[in-house]
Order: C-alpha cells, then sequence, then structure tokens
C-alpha cells in the first residue's frame, strides 16, 4: 500500500486480502464462516504513515487481528451490525485500537466497515488537543457511541481522504481523527466511559465469545455442540438463538466452518502432493470421511480441495 492515490480492489479469496493487509505491518486473519465463493470490494490508500481502509465482502467473516505497531486504529460500520471483542458495534459507534492491541470480531456480509490508522504519536498529540485531553483514547481498545451527525460529520471527512489530491491527504487524515477525538471526549468526562465496560457487554455475547475461544482450542477434535454449551454456560437452545442472531449461522455449522478454514490454511502451506495430503490434512482435523469431507469444503469455499492444494 505504497502509493498516494485511493485503489480499489476486488479480492477473491481471504488469502488475497490479508496479504495486503500484512504488507503494510498488519498481522491479521480472516476466516470465512458463510459458505459460497468469497469475494471483498476494498478502497484504499496510504500515504505519510497514514491509511484509510474501506471493506465489504459477500459472506460473513471472523477476523482475529493484532494492531499495527506504534499505528492508532479507528473504525465505523454501516449497512450492519458487527460484533466487536465480544461487543456489538452498530452504525452509531466509533471503536478505537490502540496500537498493537488484539481484536476478535464478527463481520457480517451486509456490513461495509471503514478503518483510519495514524502513528500514535500524533493520535495522542490530536486527542490531548482537545479540552483536558482524552485518556480513553491512550488506554486500551474501546468501542463508544456518538451521535449520529457526528458520525455522518466524520464518514464524510473519511470519504474526502479518498477522493481529494495526494497533497491533502495528511491534513484530511488529521481532520478525521480530531473529530474522533471530539466525539470522544464527550463520552470520557467523569462517571462516563466507553461502551467496552457496559452499554455492549451483554451475558449473550460473553457466552459467544467463550464458545469461539472454546472452538479455538479444540479444532483437531470432534467438538458436539453439547461440550460447546457447557463451555459458554449455556444450554443448547440458548447457544443455538446466540449463534443464530449474533453470527447468522447455528453453532454445529460454526464449528464446521472453522475446521475447513483451519483445513484449507495447512493445504495452501503444504508442500505434500494430491490426495495423501488432503486425506492427511482432513483426518487431522477431525473429518473422517474423505468424499463428504471434500463436498462440505466445495460448498464452503466454492472449490475442491485439489484444487485449493494445486494454487501454489
Amino acid at each position: 500500500m505504497a502509493d498516494k492515490r485511493a485503489h480499489r480492489r476486488r479480492f477473491t479469496t481471504v488469502e488475497e486480502l490479508e496479504a495486503l493487509l500484512r504488507a503494510g505491518g498488519w498481522p491479521l486473519e480472516y476466516r470465512q464462516l458463510e459458505r459460497g465463493r468469497f469475494s471483498s470490494t476494498v478502497k484504499y490508500l496510504e500515504a505519510n504513515d497514514c491509511f484509510v481502509l474501506e471493506e465489504q465482502s459477500n459472506r460473513t467473516v471472523e477476523v482475529v487481528s493484532r494492531g499495527p505497531a506504534e499505528t492508532f486504529l479507528v473504525a465505523l460500520v454501516d449497512g450492519d451490525r458487527a460484533i466487536v471483542n465480544g461487543r456489538s458495534m452498530n452504525s452509531e459507534c466509533i471503536f478505537v485500537q490502540r496500537p498493537g492491541s488484539n481484536v476478535r470480531a464478527i463481520l457480517p456480509s451486509r456490513l461495509r466497515i471503514t478503518r483510519v490508522g495514524m502513528p500514535a504519536r500524533h493520535f495522542k498529540e490530536i486527542s490531548q488537543s482537545i479540552a483536558s485531553g482524552v485518556p480513553a483514547l491512550c488506554g486500551s481498545s474501546s468501542l463508544f457511541s456518538a451521535e449520529p451527525p457526528q458520525i455522518e460529520r466524520i464518514r464524510d471527512a473519511i470519504r474526502g481522504v479518498l477522493i481529494t489530491s495526494p497533497g491533502s491527504h495528511e491534513n484530511q487524515a488529521e481532520a478525521v481523527f480530531r473529530m474522533v477525538a471530539d466525539a470522544v471526549s464527550l463520552q470520557s468526562a467523569p462517571g462516563t466511559g466507553p461502551h467496552d465496560e457496559d452499554l455492549h457487554c451483554n451475558s449473550a455475547l460473553r457466552a459467544l465469545d467463550k464458545a469461539r475461544a472454546y472452538v479455538d482450542s479444540n479444532l483437531e477434535h470432534r467438538t458436539s455442540v453439547m461440550a460447546l454449551s457447557r463451555s459458554a454456560g449455556t444450554t443448547i437452545r440458548t447457544l443455538e438463538r446466540i449463534f443464530a442472531r449474533e453470527v447468522g449461522i447455528s453453532p454445529q455449522q460454526y464449528i464446521k466452518a472453522r475446521r475447513l478454514d483451519a483445513c484449507r490454511r495447512r493445504l495452501l502451506a503444504a508442500d505434500g502432493e494430491g490426495n495423501t495430503r488432503i486425506a492427511q490434512v482432513a483426518r487431522h482435523f477431525g473429518f473422517t470421511h474423505l468424499g463428504r469431507f471434500s463436498g462440505d469444503y466445495r460448498r464452503q469455499f466454492g472449490e475442491y480441495p485439489r484444487d485449493t492444494l494445486g494454487s501454489h
């Protein structure tokens, strides 16, 4: 992302999208949860250590990332709501991610997410220039609410970064962060605080977070929905309702999607050949019937395992 003009690109695999962002020093992993061939449209720009990234995918994905070192990130969503670090984020929220902090999010297919990055030193200077400073911005990653007019002004400023001439990008990016600092300052008075401590935190999302962590730890084993519900501290029926509402798929579908994603990553990294390697990978992640695995894999990613293996 070195060119100072905005670019629009279409990606047909999550790995292509990951490669773009990792090239900018942003370690992250996209996990496709919804069946079908993946496609994502991205508009991005990088100039003078600032960047803007606008993204919309045609499939629900789970994103696990660590923020770029020495860079503050601000994110806004539109069209649907996301689940970010176990909290609900809608179009009236601003997410501020401090440098190097971990984020785990579910981004629905109808969602458009816009991220803006700025060097930490510069962002802290901006936040401190607001009356009495904005200490919440320099602490842990947080989710804040803002008035719709404030959010719309920030969106307009971001659009300005993407369409203006290269020479004005840095000033436009600074304007975005100054607006964010102004909006967040209203949430930082005594007796108030960021939403990551209260308004968006509830038992259903905490249960979902526990369930996802349990799946992470048991990808190589056949995990039952009963075991998953126990790990989340809920009944099976309650967990099914939570997944249907927050993720759009059932717990069993989530487990399978995560195991298929793990297989895909292993195949992309494989140096072996043909069916022997595919069978080994499938068995490693609990798929014992190779033909059934191949069919599930094609429905999930729009290609057969052998196509993935032969793509590198």
